[in-house]
């Protein structure tokens, strides 16, 4: 099977659709986890499964026809993360300041897409425009506009030294892996990786989400492999295929690779992989409910995973410290107002509490979310700014053009290893730092 890109669905429809869990809670939290022995990972897949690499210039490249062994993640992760330097903070909301960036800081555009932190700290902001990215990076409080890349993308990866990388769209055409060096892009039309990572050594782990065959629609196993900057070592593939979203690869801090299964959250050490089914029997009841999911690992290593349960109707199960905990939405309580527009049949507010048709009914209201250093879990909507959970009191913080923000409309955001979080508006970018 080629490692052509295959997935089902565009992450960031699943992540608007899932992003609810956040915003309301009910009740006390119910203690999940599970542990039914370590899965057996598949072996290294054969060799002519391996990616084309991507390409970084003129010279051609071809993929090394031996496997090779497995990264080791303790060499590969030293920590390198570092906190950008940025103006004070232009107004303060509680224990929050607030901070907007413009196209007067060195934006390529008000209206922007998307912001992705590298494993070094760096932040980039991204607009996408007809055949392409812009994007521009934070340098010494400014951003610096980078040449626009030459293609499409739905999934990026920011690497080292300037580095970043962009995929899919995996249900499209597909277009490659696109990759900019620092000064430069180039893209290689071949390499079907649909979804990647960079961890803090600058290896990229990509994830092809396949099917078993281009004309069918049963899910097969992700493909999975690590790029060093010079060819593409086969890993073995993760416990279970995504059927419906995407596997929203991240990086722990102490240099596990998670992603998002039909079989729970699943994290490889650089060996074997070991899932939330391994934890105890009741994190896999917890997940037995899901029937869609969204993940993000926080930078404190939390894991979120938002989703519809077949019992609660909207929900969240967030994972620290080996327990799964899950919580309903109270959608009934949620703050949406008449200005959000929430699509479909029912057209605006308020949004049905039918918990099989509420979190459908949001799908268009919700954008991003990130776990801060903290374990508390941010949210960006597309009409009512800014949320921010705890998910030990249940305190729900909102924050909109009041505290500052210079619009409600966000398309993304992302947690900083230095305790800040970054948004993309259609204003703007936002920097929500804590202060004393």
């Amino acid at each position: 099977m080629d490692m052509r890109s295959r997935s089902r669905s565009p992450v960031r429809r699943m992540t608007s659709a899932l992003m609810v869990a956040a915003l309301g809670l009910c009740g006390a939290a119910c203690d999940d986890s599970d542990s039914s022995g370590p899965d057996s990972a598949t072996g290294p897949a054969a060799s002519s499964t391996q990616p084309s690499e991507p390409s970084t210039g003129d010279t051609a490249t071809t993929p090394a026809d031996t496997q090779m062994s497995a990264p080791d993640v303790e060499s590969t992760t030293s920590p390198t993360a570092v906190a950008p330097s940025v103006a004070e903070p232009t107004t303060r909301s509680g224990d929050v300041g607030i901070t907007v960036f413009g196209v007067d800081d060195g934006l390529p555009r008000a209206d922007l897409d998307a912001v992705v932190i590298g494993p070094d700290g760096a932040v980039w902001a991204g607009a996408g425009v007809i055949d392409g990215w812009s994007w521009a990076r934070l340098e010494d409080g400014r951003f610096a506009e980078v040449a626009e890349s030459p293609g499409w993308g739905s999934e990026f990866a920011a690497g080292l030294d300037r580095e970043l990388w962009m995929f899919g769209p995996p249900f499209f055409a597909n277009p490659g892996v696109q990759h900019f060096d620092g000064t430069d892009w180039s893209i290689d039309t071949e390499a079907g990786i649909s979804f990647g990572v960079v961890d803090t050594g600058g290896m990229l782990y990509g994830f092809d989400v396949a099917r078993d065959g281009v004309d069918s629609l049963e899910p097969a196993p992700m493909l999975f492999a690590a790029f060093d900057g010079v060819s593409w070592t086969h890993l073995p593939t993760p416990p279970g295929p995504v059927s419906d979203g995407a596997p929203n690869p991240a990086i722990a801090p102490d240099g596990a690779v998670w992603v998002r299964t039909d079989s729970g959250l699943a994290w490889f050490d650089g060996e074997a992989w070991t899932t939330t089914a391994d934890l105890d029997p009741a994190a896999a009841e917890a997940f037995g409910h899901v029937v869609a999911g969204d993940f993000r690992l926080g930078v404190d290593g939390t894991a979120w995973m938002l989703y519809d349960d077949d019992e609660f109707g909207p929900a969240w199960l967030y994972l620290a410290d080996g327990a799964v905990e899950r919580r309903a939405i109270d959608v009934a309580g949620l703050g949406f107002n008449e200005e959000c527009d929430a699509g479909g049949a029912e057209g605006r507010l308020p949004l049905s509490t039918d918990p099989s048709v509420a979190l459908n009914d949001l799908a268009t209201l919700l954008a991003g979310f990130a776990g801060d250093d903290q374990g508390r879990l941010w949210t960006a909507t597309t009409c009512l700014g800014v949320t921010r959970t705890d998910p030990v009191t249940g305190e729900v913080t909102v924050f909109t053009t009041a505290d500052g923000l210079p619009s409600l409309r966000f398309l993304d955001l992302a947690a900083h290893p230095d305790g800040s979080v970054w948004a993309a508006t259609d204003s703007g970018l936002v920097r929500f730092t804590p202060v004393p």
